[in-house]
């Protein structure tokens, strides 16, 4: 099990309304099999069969709409067929050339 998360995840995961999302996405990231940030700075997190989504572009674009949130999340019908799909996303990689510019340290991460 892995536990990460930025420091403002939780703030933004607090502030979803609707209690059973809010209870449903933060199972996802406390209890997560796999973590992982692209280099674009969306961060991703694996759990059983659902893959989650934080988008750090919604995040940095001021999205606060009522019940709106950076949160995506994917439900697949086998935790097979969602790590394959995590894992084929390469989260992980970086294209060739492209060096990470992410807007935190690893002090802004919670491990």
């Amino acid at each position: 099990m892995t536990t990460m998360y930025r420091d403002k995840t939780m703030e933004y995961l607090n502030a979803i309304k609707d209690v059973e999302r809010r209870n449903e996405l933060k199972n996802i990231v406390v209890n997560c099999e796999s973590y992982t940030v692209h280099h674009n700075g969306d961060q991703h997190w694996l759990k059983g069969n659902v893959v989650l989504t934080e988008h750090l572009n919604l995040i940095n674009k001021g999205v606060n709409y009522t019940g709106c949130d950076p949160f995506e999340h994917w439900t697949f019908e086998t935790k097979i067929e969602a790590k394959k799909c995590y894992d084929e996303k390469g989260f992980d990689k970086l294209p060739i050339g492209v060096q990470p510019n992410y807007p935190y340290t690893l002090g802004d991460l919670h491990i």
